[in-house]
């Protein structure tokens, strides 16, 4: 995989299959890639994609986000509502999860698999889906989840948006 900045340099994450890649909002030499194959993974670049460094948290992330008013804060999510939280950059993570917060208000017992993280302020927002879509905010930096009620039902959600005065999701 590789990425391309606009000198027209390109940088590779040799031999890892990147399935996504997270740009810092507020720094542009810091993203994150969310690696595949057998065992993903999430790895961290601040000097624009010349080097990584695998910061995955205790589970194969599905989908990560990076906390635009503080670059060192990552959060990732994944299958059955996984939720890890760091605030080093990915040196170590707090780990919680979605899937009960999904399980208990929204899906009646089953857990979804979380497709997409998203800051909207001090709020984070996640969403996804197994069989039926869901959308879940947090105002405590993911140690609590309430479902947001418009989304049960929505199919699939892959995708996830903050826009002005808008939330946009995808399927």
């Amino acid at each position: 995989a590789a990425a391309r900045d606009d000198t027209g340099i390109q940088y590779h994450l040799a031999g890892i299959p990147v399935e996504d890649i997270v740009p810092d909002p507020s720094d542009p030499k810091t993203a994150l890639a969310l690696t595949g194959g057998r065992k993903p993974g999430l790895h961290r670049t601040t000097d624009a994609g010349k080097t990584w460094r695998d910061v995955t948290p205790p589970f194969g992330p599905e989908c990560a986000a990076i906390d635009p008013a503080a670059s060192r804060t990552l959060v990732a999510a994944g299958y059955e509502g996984g939720f890890a939280r760091s605030t080093d950059g990915g040196i170590s993570w707090k780990t919680g999860s979605i899937g009960d917060a999904a399980a208990s208000t929204m899906m009646k017992g089953v857990l979804k698999n979380v497709r997409a993280l998203a800051f909207s302020g001090k709020r984070l927002l996640a969403a996804g889906g197994q069989g039926d879509g869901f959308a879940a905010a947090s105002d405590d930096d993911g140690a609590t989840w309430t479902a947001l009620d418009w989304s049960e039902g929505w199919g699939y959600n892959w995708a996830l948006a903050v826009a002005k005065n808008a939330l946009l999701v995808g399927g």
